[in-house]
């Protein structure tokens, strides 16, 4: 079943993941952004970027991605390494602030979890928004966490080929896709797992 199937089978579930996936995506690239302009440079500030409104952020073949495959990407922040007070470590900083938002996300989604659990119950429409928030937010971490030199090649090429990406998804279905990615959910069940238990 693709994630767009939601829509017509349980509309309001499509509505809740999906709007935990942008408030994920949108979190992440504006602490990007927010994090190049306390180092100086204003670029991604200018291009409307600061910001946690998800229209700013939207990559419309990343969207259309995420709606039939179930995964997708958001327009990566611009910086001008010329304008950082910093430019050694300035994008190094720039760099971390998106995984580190999304911890910090979902350490907060996980912890409202244990607190509203018991009083709301699993079937709770709150409760399992906050759960998918957490593990949407864990897996972003982990992903981006990946994000470095020798990975970064990868990193734009997928970027760039999203539309061949999204053609292969509709050709070979999602359940083809998914042992791609499934360490992520694994390791990311485990992170919930774990500080749920700590909390």
């Amino acid at each position: 079943m693709s994630f767009l199937s939601l829509l017509f089978e349980q509309p309001l579930l499509f509505v809740v993941l999906l709007a935990g996936f942008l408030i994920a995506l949108s979190f992440h690239e504006m602490s990007h952004a927010w994090v190049g302009s306390l180092l100086g440079d204003p670029t991604a500030e200018e291009q409307g970027r600061l910001t946690i409104n998800p229209l700013a952020h939207i990559d419309p073949m990343g969207l259309l991605l995420l709606l039939v495959a179930g995964f997708g990407y958001a327009k990566p922040v611009p910086y001008n390494p010329h304008r950082l007070s910093d430019p050694k470590w300035g994008p190094v900083y720039i760099a971390i602030a998106g995984p580190i938002s999304n911890l910090l996300l979902g350490f907060v989604a996980i912890v409202t979890y244990g607190l509203l659990f018991e009083k709301l119950g699993a079937s709770n429409l709150l409760i399992v928004a906050l759960w998918f928030l957490a593990k949407v937010n864990i897996a972003l971490a982990l992903l981006h966490a990946l994000d470095r030199p020798q990975t970064r090649a990868a990193h734009t090429w997928f970027l760039q080929n999203g539309p061949y990406l999204l053609l292969i998804a509709i050709v070979l279905g999602i359940s083809n896709l998914v042992p791609v990615f499934g360490w992520i959910p694994v390791l990311s069940d485990a992170i919930f797992a774990g500080i749920l238990g700590w909390f």
